[in-house]
């Protein structure tokens, strides 16, 4: 019965904050300047309008006028009125309660023991209200949309529906580009289940913590490289299989190629302030902001304590971190003119407030990076091998190519993260809860109270992610 109360006032409380951030900012803010009025073209049935300064596929205005224009007719309410910034924001609140259901069902299916389904409900609800994901649930941006068909990519696959998994996947490329890194992810963990199962080193009931890294590598170089007759009927039935379980994240693979050759790039529309470039330092900011929303469960001094004992036992590991990043950090570190410039986003104070301070603050930080490395990993110890390294490599494809330090692109790499960390303790779960809470309040707390004009501008100006 707590779930459903908790669910019931979870849901109010969503309902209450949204009308209240509508009361106070009813007119599209930020992005929506140029999302809601391209939804809104979309509506009326102009789908020859793009507003160039949009950078992403269509798949959110696509899908809001699919579900909003046929609801016109039976309302009576023409195409202004259904797709108006209320209606098309309410498409994000929809997302938000989505991801609580996709989130729950999937630290269920994960989760083996039901004697920890409180623990996975409670879970579940702090993912949710993860800030990033849960302050953008209430505007009209396409992070809540592209979370929403991650996440029921990685549902399927884990239900081993690899065809609606990878159908859900072209989905959430049409709302962000840089989805098919996790389309490859999904692809990469379906291919990695299989081969397991070819080697016997897993049960049927598909954990992954089961065996050694060194006995599932060798096991693969084994099957891979047989000379008997046995081991290449293997490897080929394995092949089989394979192509079986991914030839349509393969047909998507090569539609997002030709999509690339077309578009000559990645983005659409405006690419002067979205240029590629090998941005490495992103993964220590990703780490760090990892280690801050997981505290609870990462930071202790037992973790530190281990941390130093590994240092010591591991100095050639030890000095290859340091003296890597050092270079990274000496050589790869961008700083976008928004960071320097907009002093709406948290971003600018993070760097104004910590990078900006020295020119060598950057290198003392990092043997914290390596701390909070170093936490990250061995909370993903008891995943095999081959789901760490998709893991660490697309989330490194993800961030590293953006110049910018914008935290939203953290959230899908960070949500896959805590669904997949070892199991928690309660206390843990609800100091988290209480923590992204406490930040929810202080965001929307700035967002709605503390606006601000700037001297060349007389309109109102808000804090936000």
């Amino acid at each position: 019965m707590w779930k459903e109360t908790t669910i019931a006032l979870f849901v109010i409380l969503t309902g209450f904050t949204f009308n209240y951030i509508y009361y106070v900012q009813p007119t599209p803010y930020m992005d929506e300047l140029f999302h809601i009025p391209q939804a809104q073209q979309y509506c009326k049935g102009n789908f020859s309008f793009w507003d160039p300064m949009i950078t992403t596929l269509p798949g959110l205005y696509m899908l809001s006028v699919g579900i909003l224009a046929p609801l016109g007719p039976l309302l009576s309410l023409d195409s202004a009125q259904i797709c108006s910034p209320l209606s098309l924001r309410l498409m994000n609140v929809f997302f938000c309660l989505s991801n609580f259901c996709l989130i729950y069902t999937i630290l269920k299916k994960m989760c083996k023991d039901t004697s920890e389904h409180s623990d996975v409900f409670l879970k579940a609800l702090a993912l949710t209200s993860f800030p990033l994901l849960y302050f953008f649930s209430f505007l009209y941006y396409t992070d809540s949309g592209s979370t929403f068909f991650v996440l029921i990519m990685y549902f399927f696959c884990l239900h081993n529906n690899q065809t609606v998994a990878a159908i859900m996947g072209a989905l959430a490329i049409l709302f962000r580009q840089t989805n098919i890194v996790w389309v490859v992810f999904i692809a990469g963990f379906a291919v990695s289940r299989r081969l397991l199962e070819e080697l016997k080193l897993e049960k049927k009931d598909l954990r992954e913590e089961l065996t050694s890294d060194q006995k599932i590598l060798k096991a693969t170089f084994d099957l891979l490289f047989s000379r008997t007759r046995q081991g290449q009927r293997r490897f080929i039935r394995l092949l089989w299989d394979v192509v079986k379980d991914t030839w349509m994240y393969m047909l998507i693979g090569i539609g997002f190629i030709i999509f690339l050759y077309i578009n000559e790039g990645i983005v659409v529309g405006d690419r002067s302030h979205h240029k590629p470039c090998f941005h490495f330092p992103q993964m220590f900011y990703f780490i760090s902001f990892t280690n801050f929303f997981a505290s609870f469960h990462l930071i202790s001094p037992e973790k530190l304590f281990n941390w130093l004992k590994f240092c010591v036992k591991k100095p050639l590991v030890t000095l290859s971190f340091l003296g890597v990043s050092f270079a990274l950090v000496g050589n790869f570190t961008y700083v976008h003119e928004y960071i320097l410039a907009d002093n709406r986003h948290y971003t600018f104070y993070v760097w104004h407030k910590i990078y900006k301070q020295h020119p060598y603050v950057k290198y003392s930080l990092i043997p914290m990076y390596y701390c909070f490395a170093y936490n990250i990993v061995m909370s993903l110890k008891h995943k095999n091998i081959f789901w760490r390294m998709l893991f660490f490599l697309c989330t490194s494809l993800t961030i590293v190519p953006q110049k910018i330090l914008e935290f939203r692109y953290f959230i899908i790499p960070y949500l896959i993260f805590r669904m997949n960390m070892k199991s928690e303790f309660r206390s843990g779960l609800v100091l988290e809860l209480l923590l992204y809470m406490s930040v929810n309040i202080v965001s929307l707390y700035l967002f709605t109270q503390k606006p601000f004009i700037w001297s060349n501008s007389d309109q109102l100006q808000r804090f936000m992610w």
